[in-house]
């Protein structure tokens, strides 16, 4: 493979791999912290942010809309990878392998990876916008973990000093 092809294939990995990072993720969430009032598993994620996040009954209500819209977005990308992957395993079991295939395979996974990503981040400041300052951190702090950040107290120190400069009305705190 030359280099160019190279490259595709480590941001097609390194993007598959967030994926599943972010999935794995939730999926370790829930199994330790699973709410009792959560009765179907796909409300089982919402249950433990109603939960982590400390949410009132108008938050939950609007953190679920934020969550179902996003969604619904997000389905059909997720399914285009699904299909995708599998036309790139197909492809790669073949004796030889056509590279012009397999390159707009991966570009068409890598978009697919970003739009994904991009809806992520979306969602982040459309349910940021909802919470009080404290839940504010700690949704940063479990996008941190999802992210993989090193050091994740900069939500912490970020919304203290702008709670701090609240307190003493200096300025009001960035959505």
């Amino acid at each position: 493979m030359n280099n160019k092809l190279r490259i595709v294939w480590l941001i097609a990995l390194t993007l598959t791999v967030a994926n599943v990072v972010f999935i794995l993720f939730f999926t370790f969430h829930i199994s330790h912290h699973k709410s009792s009032s959560c009765s179907h598993k796909k409300d089982t994620i919402a249950c433990l942010m109603h939960h982590e996040l400390d949410l009132d009954k108008q938050q939950k209500i609007l953190y679920d809309s934020i969550k179902n819209s996003y969604r619904i977005k997000a389905e059909i990308y997720i399914d285009s990878l699904h299909v995708l992957r599998q036309n790139l395993m197909a492809e790669l079991n073949y004796e030889t392998t056509d590279s012009s295939k397999l390159n707009e395979t991966i570009l068409l996974i890598n978009n697919s990876n970003q739009i994904i990503f991009k809806q992520l981040i979306e969602q982040y400041i459309s349910i940021k916008q909802i919470l009080n300052i404290h839940q504010k951190e700690k949704l940063c702090a479990i996008y941190c973990d999802i992210f993989g950040c090193s050091n994740p107290a900069h939500c912490h120190m970020q919304n203290s000093q702008q709670e701090n400069n609240l307190e003493k009305g200096c300025c009001s705190v960035k959505n």
